[in-house]
């Protein structure tokens, strides 16, 4: 991503389907995208995701982690 749009992303939104570790659970112990969005995030980025399943134990890890 950086290699194509730079360091800063603050302009920038980006969608992401699919936050759990395993598809159809809520499990987000090791779901590559909280590496991903968090480092989007601290980037300056929008995120724009969607897990019906596994939203809110991602919004809940990601609270907890983000470095502010």
């Amino acid at each position: 991503i950086t290699s194509k749009f730079g360091y800063d992303l603050s302009h920038l939104i980006f969608a992401v389907w699919g936050l759990s570790f395993k598809p159809q659970t809520d499990d987000v112990r090791s779901a590559p995208s909280f590496t991903i969005i968090s480092e989007l995030i601290n980037r300056g980025s929008t995120i724009k995701a969607y897990d019906p399943k596994a939203i809110e134990n991602f919004k809940n890890k990601i609270k907890l982690n983000l470095k502010c």
